[in-house]
């Protein structure tokens, strides 16, 4: 099989496992708040925000095994040695799951004390997987990759669907059904790589060096993530503080409409990392380049999906009606969050630029800290509040990509300013105009980028079918 063809063949086996991942997020955030009340999502919801952030106890341990070996072949690991790490980190999250359930129950505080249950038993669960599942993906293994990614969203469906068909309104039942589908997915990926579960042991000492080494390495892009995630976390925390679990969960429902473009595009980037390693590095920027131009010129045409999203959504969920408002503000945060995972971090991590990453996410979070202080505790404003979490992220891609650009010998800061006026042109015409008459405004003015930059649209279009192989 040719390298191209190979490609081809991992980026669709994860990109259907991200389409069905797509779908499933489909029936939790457009299914479940039509059947279960504000406050049980609004539960369920914190639960999910408080899990986005448990791969951050583990000091950079698997960000150091995939910034060292990414790209390798997984015959040639030493599976030895990797045994007695995966023993290790197992031994060490299931204590810290273990901790957390014991402080959940000493400070009992009604439902948030099922919540940080919850949470405790992921980590005993997903962290071991999510080892394994770096080794996988840093060695292209993707497609066994993406089936453990497909189990866990299949039984996440059937169990949230029973849950639904039941009658059952409760969100305890929908967190069981969470840690239901992470637990069988983890099987599932303990059984593939079961040569290195059942491969010869070895003395723990000889890998302290190594665990040593790939947490010198990867504490960085450990902090990097974690400070990136802080970066919209610090404003819906703030929010969750200043007003209440309801209104908390109205926020992230609408980010999480936001996300769902998301899904998909992160499909790519599980199979981007690894090939980048593989990648020469004179041919570099003219892959960033070509795949930058394809894919905000895709994002800026799935922004006009807003237009009928929001109509039919406010009439499915009309108890969501005034969150979905703020999904103008919004949707234009998947042009830079997408072009951040799928490009800027990828490119950023396969040229260890991890210690610049890690300097713009914490300069954006101070940012993000003092805009949270006065749109919600000095103003007071829910509108600004949500608005800044598009200001942020914006800031973040956008000063990423000036530290990166130099490196490839590119310059963006004129596309960065056309893309820009596109996007102040989604939100005059989403929040301010609306409708079927906002809708033919921002389609005016996408054909006009699309003439603009249709020399670059037309060489990329000419690239992809060309399927060159760089």
């Amino acid at each position: 099989m040719s390298k191209t063809k190979d490609i081809i063949r991992r980026i669709l086996a994860a990109f259907f496992s991200n389409a069905v991942g797509f779908l499933v997020s489909c029936l939790v955030i457009l299914i479940v708040p039509k059947f279960v009340a504000t406050e049980q999502y609004g539960y369920f919801q914190l639960y999910i925000f408080y899990t986005g952030y448990i791969g951050f106890i583990n000091f950079g341990w698997p960000e150091g095994l995939l910034l060292r070996f990414g790209g390798q072949n997984y015959n040639t690991l030493d599976k030895k040695g990797l045994k007695i790490q995966y023993e290790l980190f197992s031994t060490f999250s299931g204590g810290m799951g273990i901790i957390i359930c014991i402080i959940a129950f000493l400070t009992s505080n009604g439902d948030k004390t099922f919540v940080w249950l919850g949470v405790g038993f992921c980590i005993i669960i997903h962290l071991p997987r999510a080892f394994l599942q770096v080794l996988l993906h840093m060695t292209n293994r993707t497609v066994e990759y993406a089936r453990g990614i497909l189990i866990e969203k299949v039984v996440y469906f059937i169990s949230v669907a029973a849950v639904i068909l039941s009658g059952l309104r409760s969100f305890h039942w929908l967190i069981i059904s969470e840690i239901l589908a992470r637990l069988i997915a983890s099987v599932y990926i303990m059984w593939t790589c079961s040569d290195i579960l059942h491969a010869q042991r070895v003395s723990w000492r000889t890998q302290v060096p190594e665990i040593c080494e790939n947490i010198r390495v990867g504490i960085q892009l450990m902090f990097a993530n974690l400070i990136g995630l802080f970066l919209i976390g610090v404003v819906r925390q703030s929010i969750e503080w200043r007003w209440d679990i309801e209104t908390f969960g109205k926020v992230s429902f609408t980010l999480s409409i936001s996300n769902l473009l998301m899904i998909l595009i992160r499909s790519i980037a599980i199979v981007f990392f690894p090939v980048l390693k593989t990648i020469s590095a004179h041919n570099l920027a003219p892959v960033y380049k070509t795949l930058r131009i394809g894919l905000i010129t895709l994002l800026f045409a799935m922004l006009a999906a807003y237009f009928p999203a929001a109509k039919i959504l406010s009439t499915w969920l009309p108890q969501y009606e005034q969150s979905l408002h703020y999904m103008a503000l919004l949707f234009p945060m998947c042009i830079f969050e997408c072009r951040m995972s799928l490009l800027i971090e990828s490119y950023m991590k396969a040229l260890r630029m991890e210690r610049k990453l890690l300097l713009v996410n914490l300069a954006s979070v101070i940012v993000g800290i003092g805009l949270s202080g006065l749109t919600v505790f000095i103003w007071g404003n829910l509108e600004l509040a949500v608005l800044s979490i598009l200001v942020l992220v914006g800031l973040r891609c956008i000063g990423a990509e000036l530290l990166l650009a130099p490196r490839l010998n590119l310059n963006y800061r004129l596309d960065t300013i056309v893309e820009l006026l596109m996007i102040a042109g989604f939100i005059y015409s989403s929040w301010f105009v609306g409708g079927l008459r906002g809708s033919v405004i921002y389609v005016v003015i996408f054909m006009g980028y699309l003439v603009l930059e249709r020399k670059d649209i037309k060489s990329c279009i000419e690239k992809i079918k060309c399927l060159k192989t760089y």
